[in-house]
């Protein structure tokens, strides 16, 4: 969900695989591809990673 794409298309296929931080968040497609102005927010996902960080070096645009 965090990408819009299916977990076979991120190699996200079994329970402890990781999400690469080079995939682009759905939230920042929308933003990069729209001239609206729309406010979002991230919520969950913190477990498709074992580093806790993780979710904060995800290209996620910050408006």
């Amino acid at each position: 969900m965090i990408t819009g794409k299916f977990g076979f298309r991120t190699n996200m296929t079994r329970v402890g695989d990781e999400l690469s931080t080079t995939e682009t968040s759905l939230q920042t497609f929308i933003d990069l591809n729209s001239e609206e102005n729309y406010t979002i927010a991230v919520i969950g996902k913190w477990h498709l990673a074992n580093d806790r960080q993780h979710p904060m070096e995800m290209q996620l645009v910050i408006v």
